[in-house]
């Protein structure tokens, strides 16, 4: 099983692309997204698709698996995709996800008011790692432990919308 650090979800890949065309698609889309000398870095380690979701709506296209060499090149093609998804391609609107175990998941869902906080002000978070960053002027806020969600939100300004957040 591949490191879920090093794999990137691409959905909406058209079906009529075959499964052996698959690898040369992708380092074609990435000529397109990168600049060249970049995209010659990136390596690909493997691309696949996989099997639909019982809950996927009728006609829904298979998600494309991508798994990169390092961890460095996922973040090289996350940053080129920055707010640029859903991205245009070949006639597609392709949508990239990032993948994630359900540790990352649960973690996710467990400061989720944190999160709604932070959007309702403005605020742009980022997800590094497994903790929740906010860069604001010259200083990095980190949250690692939803127990500290409160201290996390009084440093930026902002007020908890209730003390009694959810642990994983």
């Amino acid at each position: 099983m591949q490191d879920v650090a090093q794999t990137y979800k691409s959905r909406c890949v058209a079906d009529s692309i075959d499964d052996k065309e698959l690898p040369q698609f992708t380092r074609h889309l990435l000529t397109m997204l990168l600049n060249p000398k970049q995209a010659k870095r990136v390596q690909v380690e493997s691309t696949h698709r996989l099997q639909k979701s019982p809950r996927a709506p009728a006609g829904a296209f298979h998600d494309v698996l991508l798994s990169f060499l390092s961890t460095i090149d996922k973040m090289v093609v996350m940053t080129a995709l920055n707010n640029r998804s859903p991205y245009q391609f070949e006639g597609m609107q392709l949508t990239f996800l990032q993948d994630l175990c359900r540790a990352t998941l649960t973690w996710r869902r467990s400061v989720r008011q944190v999160t709604e906080t932070l959007r309702a002000a403005g605020v742009k978070y980022c997800w590094r790692s497994s903790m929740l960053t906010v860069t604001k002027g010259a200083s990095t806020f980190r949250l690692m432990s939803p127990d500290d969600s409160s201290s996390f939100l009084g440093k930026l300004g902002l007020d908890a919308p209730g003390s009694n957040y959810p642990t994983p």
